[in-house]
């Protein structure tokens, strides 16, 4: 799986977001993507559940898994079944980012936004993947879903790697505070239903900490 890192991200993670970067971030930028994608390895995993409906939330058939909150019970309204994934870049990322910490502190926030574009470019590929899944079943699917958004804890990571079993796929683990470790890594939940969510594009708007979030991204009348 190729790693495509997009410049424009980067500077948006930087928060450079309205803002026009000079030449000499430009060129920084652009030589940190490439020293970024040398160290990336990607690697991703992803299965199918269907969802059942109880009173302490949504469960994952055939496993011990609920998915508890307002939130995500909000998400998978007229999902039937969902998608979850998991996915890394590596731990090469974090070595690197630990080396630039100690010699060169600039150069360490650029690998760090360059590392999370990266992330994300490759949860994109995955949602294609599971798209293209949920076409031959004539459906569709929501935007992604990740762990800590709205009231979904947090704490569901270990779960999520168990039934994936994401470390012996992907070598991917998690910390006692549920931090998933390489660092740059994400498991997410995307909904597959017969009507188009209304919420498809990418959007801000319904994360609890997007008032205050330097990352968060401008809003269009299309995303709405």
């Amino acid at each position: 799986m190729q790693v495509k890192i997009d410049p424009r991200e980067v500077l948006r993670y930087l928060g450079g977001k309205g803002r026009h970067a000079d030449s000499q971030v430009e060129q920084l930028v652009a030589d940190v993507i490439i020293e970024t994608a040398r160290q990336c390895e990607p690697r991703c995993t992803y299965r199918l559940f269907e969802v059942d409906r109880e009173e302490g939330g949504l469960r994952l058939r055939r496993t011990s898994v609920v998915l508890a909150g307002k939130a995500i019970a909000r998400h998978l309204h007229g999902s039937a079944s969902c998608a979850v994934m998991a996915v890394t870049i590596g731990s090469g990322i974090d070595r690197l980012m630990q080396q630039y910490s100690h010699t060169d502190l600039a150069r360490s926030l650029v690998v760090d936004a360059c590392a999370t574009a990266a992330v994300e470019s490759v949860c994109d590929a995955v949602e294609e993947d599971i798209r293209t899944v949920a076409r031959k079943k004539k459906l569709c699917i929501t935007r992604r879903f990740s762990p800590g958004y709205g009231d979904l804890p947090v704490e569901l990571q270990p779960d999520i790697l168990r039934i994936l079993e994401a470390h012996k796929k992907i070598g991917l683990a998690v910390t006692d505070s549920c931090m998933l470790t390489p660092s740059k890594s994400v498991t997410a939940i995307i909904g597959l239903r017969e009507q188009p969510p209304g919420d498809a594009a990418k959007s801000c708007t319904e994360c609890t900490g997007s008032a205050a979030c330097r990352f968060r991204r401008e809003e269009t009348p299309s995303d709405a």
